[in-house]
């Protein structure tokens, strides 16, 4: 329901089972409530989509990340009647969300990592 409840080694953990560099793919969290079902507690918004990106980086920042990829570029069609039409970091207008800002600072390594 909060990414600030993600255990501090909710990603560390892979380690103890893999010695490789790590990828991460179709990764998401919704900047809306899930559109078929929206009075799941499991719902989302801009402010949590951009702490839950805030969160993974620093939970995996001492990681041999080799790939980190989210799971859309932008949202799905909202009347598609798909579960996560509002996971991407961008409208499907393409309008930026909040979270892509963090996302790319950390990508491009603006952050203290």
């Amino acid at each position: 329901d909060d990414p600030a409840e993600l255990p501090a080694n909710y990603y560390t953990e892979i380690t103890k089972h893999a010695s490789k560099p790590i990828a991460f793919t179709e990764m998401g969290w919704p900047s809306a409530p899930l559109s078929v079902a929206p009075d799941n507690p499991h719902g989302g918004s801009e402010e949590e989509q951009a702490s839950f990106v805030q969160r993974f980086f620093e939970l995996t920042k001492d990681l041999n990340l080799e790939l980190v990829m989210w799971s859309f570029p932008n949202d799905i069609d909202p009347n598609s009647n798909q579960a996560f039409t509002s996971v991407s970091l961008r409208y499907n207008d393409g309008r930026k969300k909040p979270a892509l800002a963090i996302w790319r600072s950390w990508v491009n390594g603006e952050n203290d990592h």
